[in-house]
């Protein structure tokens, strides 16, 4: 018998990734399986422009992403996504809210889940308009052996105006939550910041879930719906409602840094300050962080 100890931290880097990746695409042949398959874990891009897809095919933007699936919300043309099979089309499902824009990537959320399109444990919902780090799946590897429930990215902390003190952005949600829940969920977290000055909440709707997590997260904040759906703000109030979930339903949400970056491009005209799209665009093509 011959023992063996393996001191190592479990730390890689960036060329210990290449050379992961070099040497499974010389020996892919005789492999005896994906050494970069992530079975338990599917990732969905939500996108309202079909040249953008085209250009992310052709830049090989998510190269190397198992399980990934556009879709495309709104009602844009279509026409040259024919032969580009991992789309789906949510105003052509049965259950879909495209006719509420101002919802923003929720739309597509609510498309995947109320038609049951979310088949594996865990689930990546990004927007088009972010960069994916190099790192990221590794990450959610060890999360996912580890059970997490939530992955927020770009923190922030929550004393943060924006986060519950924007009038223009929260107001209706935390009536609605009052309302429907009969808690003041804004004086909670005032009181929380009091004993935790450095919470930090989630800046942007792009989360990776563990599916009955999701279950649990939609059914909270359907009923919610009816009291924001139609507002020019109705994004802002969902971007927030996942840490608002959180806490209001004792969730861990683990935030992250540096595993994606958000351009924030203000498709829907919301955000209230200048965004160069084509310049932002263009460097949204490759993934490097």
């Amino acid at each position: 018998m011959i023992r063996v100890t393996h001191f190592s931290v479990g730390e890689t880097n960036e060329q210990w990734d290449k050379n992961r990746e070099d040497f499974a695409e010389k020996n892919k042949e005789f492999l005896p399986l994906n050494i970069s398959d992530n079975s338990d874990l599917s990732t969905f891009i939500m996108v309202h422009d079909q040249d953008i897809i085209l250009d992310y095919e052709k830049n090989e933007k998510y190269k190397g992403i198992d399980n990934l699936n556009y879709v495309f919300l709104g009602n844009r043309d279509i026409d040259k996504l024919s032969n580009i099979e991992n789309v789906i089309i949510a105003r052509d499902l049965e259950h879909n809210l495209e006719q509420y824009p101002n919802l923003n990537a929720f739309t597509g959320w609510y498309a995947l889940w109320e038609n049951n399109l979310i088949q594996t444990k865990y689930v990546n919902l990004f927007e088009y308009d972010t960069i994916i780090g190099n790192k990221l799946f590794a990450v959610l590897q060890k999360l996912m052996e580890n059970g997490f429930d939530l992955l927020g990215y770009v923190p922030m902390t929550c004393k943060n105006y924006h986060f519950i003190d924007n009038p223009d952005w929260t107001s209706d949600i935390f009536k609605s939550i009052s309302e429907k829940y009969r808690v003041d969920l804004r004086n909670k977290i005032k009181g929380m910041l009091n004993d935790n000055p450095n919470m930090m909440w989630s800046t942007t709707s792009n989360t990776t879930f563990k599916k009955t997590t999701l279950d649990n997260y939609m059914n909270w904040f359907i009923p919610l719906l009816e009291d924001i759906i139609s507002l020019k703000t109705a994004g802002h109030a969902q971007e927030r409602s996942t840490t608002l979930y959180s806490i209001m339903n004792n969730k861990p949400f683990l935030m992250t840094n540096n595993l994606l970056k958000h351009f924030q491009l203000d498709s829907h005209k919301t955000q209230g300050h200048p965004v160069d799209f084509e310049s932002s665009l263009e460097k949204l093509k490759v993934n490097e962080l």
